[in-house]
Parts: structure tokens; sequence; C-alpha cells
């Protein structure tokens, strides 16, 4: 489980974010993952099966399952010789159109919108492996050769794209493909900005980069000149608010449609419907016996058409009506605890077929009710309250993905892990909470002193990963720290390999 990942954010002060990440086997027909989340709530929040519930868990709840974009270095997405990286396959493909006259425009779409979702990931993670390293000490002179680095490549691989579009003003390329073009090339380009004054901050905040302040400076001010060359409607000016409001509506909506390639359209499963005709044929068969047998009895004790046998035949059919709409509104009420709490069928965005099933299920429980191994995760930071205070309430989320491996390698080469995402709002948690500061006193300069603090709560978080069949599990432990304007931070702790018996199944 050494290649399962998870990171915690937030998206935005009352939601939070969870980007989970397993790999895909491919030598296997049926990979199949388990993701657990356990939120602990202090008990006088109240956040309790009563008060909140499964319906309004899964109502703040949105997922999301997503291929995760190939690690393919800045270095070699530019290289001729890399057979995986979108430009090379994007230029392959133009030129077999020049040759056969045809061109498989779905694919060049695919690369395309997959050029610009790697270049995002490359150039984000390596700025923070950079900052990272500065922060834990790395001298600033080392860090100088790497940060030019990532510059060039970036410049090469932006010069590289760009030099493609001759090749798509074509009379066999249709339109679309010019377009996606020019929204990739928006992408790229606010990308390459966006980590340009990344970077530039970190000039600024370390000392021994200053000289590469004016390098990358002139890279910004390149890509701000190429948008507005374009044309583009991403080139923020900082007098006028009005435009400025497009710039951040189109740089989320060009962002969205280049991962639009990655993310799985999700839809309810058959299974729920089919189950749900089997059972309301029960009700239907149940009722409909109450009313033979009442028939049967009144035959028997009374003359055909007398009054007693009318009288009988006439409640038993009431009685029947009213006994198939008890059972139906009760079955289909279970209905959902049979299987999951949602069902749903994973669809690649690629060749619109299912390539998968998840099932989500929410349970509410105590933590002293919780396997003691995964109690003694929860607390191995070894608070000193935690024994004395009443029992935290605990919510539980689980879901199982099973995909079809081979069908998503027929399409998909590259892909060799999926994203799990899971948003959840956190406005119902903070009905319960008291104001969001609090007066403190102390003596400062020999004079008392009123100091305002801010008053949080803690919601301690478990994310768990397990593979059927795998003896453990690999836990991720986070905190968050909240007050009743929503999300002050989010704290990660130790995380733990632990046995399977932590794990409820």
């Amino acid at each position: 489980m050494a290649e399962c990942s998870c990171r915690i954010t937030t998206h935005g002060e009352r939601q939070l974010e969870v980007n989970a990440i397993y790999p895909l086997d491919p030598a296997d027909p049926r990979t199949a993952y388990r993701v657990d989340l356990y939120l602990f709530f202090p008990y006088q929040l109240g956040v309790t099966e009563k008060t909140y519930g499964v319906s309004r868990f899964l109502a703040d709840l949105r997922t999301y399952t997503r291929h995760t974009p190939p690690a393919i270095p800045l270095a070699r997405l530019v290289d001729p010789a890399c057979e995986a990286s979108p430009l090379t396959r994007i230029a392959a493909k133009l030129k077999s159109m020049d040759l056969a006259g045809r061109l498989d425009d779905r694919a060049v779409l695919y690369e395309i919108q997959s050029f610009a979702n790697i270049f995002h990931v490359q150039a984000r993670d390596t700025w923070r492996l950079l900052r990272s390293q500065l922060r834990h000490g790395t001298p600033a002179d080392a860090i100088a050769g790497p940060l030019k680095a990532l510059f060039d490549e970036m410049a090469e691989a932006l010069d590289r794209f760009r030099a493609l579009f001759p090749s798509l003003i074509a009379p066999g390329v249709p339109e679309s493909l010019r377009q996606a073009y020019h929204l990739a090339d928006e992408a790229v380009s606010l990308n390459a900005e966006k980590t340009g004054c990344r970077c530039y901050q970190l000039t600024r905040e370390y000392p021994g980069l200053e000289p590469l302040r004016a390098f990358i400076l002139q890279r910004i001010t390149a890509e701000s000149a190429h948008r507005a060359r374009m044309g583009y409607a991403t080139v923020v000016s900082p007098s006028d608010e009005v435009k400025n409001e497009t710039v951040v509506y189109r740089t989320g909506m060009v962002k969205k449609w280049a991962e639009s390639c990655m993310y799985m359209n999700r839809k309810p499963a058959r299974l729920l419907d089919n189950l749900a005709q089997i059972l309301l044929g029960m009700a239907a068969g149940a009722a409909m016996l109450f009313a033979v047998v009442a028939t049967i009895i009144a035959t028997r004790w009374f003359a055909i058409n007398s009054l007693p046998w009318v009288m009988i035949i006439v409640v038993s059919y009431i009685f029947k009506d009213r006994i198939k709409e008890i059972l139906r509104a009760a079955l289909l009420r279970r209905l959902p605890r049979l299987v999951a709490d949602q069902v749903e069928d994973l669809i690649d965005p690629r060749i619109h077929r299912r390539v998968g099933r998840s099932r989500a299920r929410v349970h509410f429980t105590r933590e002293d009710r919780l396997p003691s191994g995964l109690r003694a995760i929860r607390d191995i930071e070894g608070n000193a309250f935690h024994n004395i205070l009443p029992p935290e309430d605990v919510i539980h989320f689980q879901k199982d993905i099973t995909l079809d491996s081979p069908r998503l390698y027929a399409v998909h080469t590259r892909l060799d892990s999926i994203t799990e995402i899971l948003r959840l709002r956190v406005d119902s948690w903070l009905a319960g909470m008291d104001d969001p500061t609090s007066a403190l006193y102390c003596v400062e300069h020999g004079e008392p002193q009123e100091v305002q603090a801010r008053r949080v709560y803690h919601v301690n978080m478990i994310v768990g990963f397990t593979r059927p069949g795998a003896q453990g599990a690999r836990y991720f432990r986070h905190r968050l720290v909240l007050n009743r304007q929503g999300i002050v931070r989010i704290e990660q702790l130790e995380t733990s390999t632990s046995a399977a018996s932590a794990h409820r199944p």
C-alpha cells in the first residue's frame, strides 16, 4: 500500500477536499480498493445520526473519480523520442493525417487536453518541491540551478506545443481541434505565469536567489504578452474590476475544460432499479395473496354474492391496496441499505463506456464502539484529556471502487493510478459552536491586558486505504481546526500502516 497517498486541503472556508490516489494494477483484470473516511466530532457539536443523518451527509458530500495525470517530467515531455509524451503523439497523428487523408480527431483532442494537464501538474509539483527544499534548509545557491531549469523546460514545452499550430491549419483538421488548441495554449500560458509568480516570490523570501529575479520577471511578462497578442480574455488589468471578473471566470472554465478528459462520468447503477422492481413485485404479490386468502375464507363461510361475502371482499381489497403501499414504502426505504447508500456506474469520458462501479455507505457510531486498532490510531499522539471526556461521535464514510483495468488500459496506455476526490461542506457542523473569539487576560508592561483569542474545535480525521486480500491498511491522520466562521487550518499528523483488525469491514 506504499503507493497510496492522501492530501487534504480546504476548498474555500467551508469546504473540505480529500484527494486520495491509489495505483492501478495492469495485470489484474479487476482492480478494487476501499477508501474509508472517519470523522471524529467532539460531543458538544452534537453531530449525530439523529441531528445530522445519512441523507444530509450525502447532500453535503460531492465525490469525483478521475485519472491521475501521468508523471512525465517536463524534460521528457519535450523529448521527441518519448512515445508517452502528448506532444509526440499529436505530431505523429497530424503527420499520419497528411499521408492517409484522415485524422482521429477525438484522440488528438484527448492528447491536447492531456498536455495541458501534465504541464500544469509538473510545473506545480516542481515549484512545491523547490519551495519545500528551501523551507527545510537547502541553500539557495543549490536551488538556483533547478529553478532556472524549470523555466527553461517550461519555455521549451510551450515552444514545442505552439509549433504544432501550423499543422492544425489544414483542410482536413476540424475547427473544434483548432479551438481546443487555443484553449490549451491559454491554459498552459496561465499555468506558466502562475508558476513564475510563485517562484518570483521565492526570490524575495530567500537571499541568494536574487540574480534570477529579472530572468523570472521576463518570463512572466512574456506569457502575459502572448495571451494579449493571441486575443485571449485572461489578461489581468489592475484597474478594471469588471474585466478581472471575466478573467477569474474564464480561468476556471479553461481549467475545467482541460481536466474534463480525466473525470469519469457517474450515473446511478441499474442494479438499484432492478432490485426495486423485484421488491415492488414482491409487495404487490404479498398484497394479492392477502386478497386471495380473504376471498377463499369468505367463499367458505358465506354464500357467494351475499351481503357478508360482499363486505369481506370489499374490505379485503381495501386492505390489499394499503398493504401494497405500506410494503412498497418500507422496502424502498430499506433498499439502499441492502446494497449501499449510493451505487454508481463509472463512465470513462473518452470511450463513454462503463469501466467500473462505486458503492458508498455512511455509518454513524461512537468512538468507544470502534475496533481497538482504529482507536489507537485516533489517539496516537496521546491526548491527556481524551479518556476523561465523553466519547466522540463518529461518521464513517466507506467507498468501494471496482475498476475494469484492461478496458481502461486499452485506451489510456499511460494511466497508472486513479484519484478519488471527496468534497465535503462543513456548514452543518458549525451550528453548535460558540463565538469565534474568546477574551484572555495577562499582565503586560505592569498592566492587565485583554487579548482576543480564537475559540476553535478539533475534528480529527482518518483516511484509510484497503485492497481486498491485503493484510493491512494504510491510514492517514489529519486534524481539522474549525471555528464558527469555518475552517481555520488543517494539520497533518502521523500516518500509520496498521493491521486489518483496525478496519471495520
